[in-house]
């Protein structure tokens, strides 16, 4: 992938867990949103998916978006658990698919949707 192609700058998010649970044995849940890494260097592009999910009792337009990065050990470790937040604007996304396509440690695309709650 050529560098001039990188121009959008993403943040990845994980949520910390909250040490203990409740005294009857259930998880006490998940805390705050924490930054995982920063990426200056990535490619988000909107797909011409997406659609309508009714969300709260009314619908919802939801957009997929492909984001294109370089590969590191950082960003190997990202998960669909975790989130991406686009740092320009502070729109997040939730991630769908995470994967090295040619398994040559040199890409890694994501697949995203906006529109949906985060976590």
């Amino acid at each position: 992938m050529r560098a001039s192609k990188l121009k959008a700058a993403v943040r990845f998010d994980r949520r910390q867990a909250i040490a203990g649970g409740d005294g009857y044995g259930n998880d006490a849940g998940a805390g705050a949103w924490a930054t995982l890494v920063d990426r200056r260097s990535a490619s988000l592009l909107p797909t011409t998916r997406g659609g309508e999910e009714v969300i709260a009792a009314r619908r919802q337009k939801t957009a997929l978006w492909d984001l294109r990065l370089r590969y590191d050990s950082a960003v190997a470790c990202v998960t669909t658990d975790d989130r991406v937040v686009e740092i320009s604007t502070g729109r997040t996304f939730n991630i769908l698919m995470a994967e090295d396509p040619d398994g040559l440690r040199r890409d890694v695309f994501m697949q995203l949707q906006e529109g949906v709650a985060d976590g």
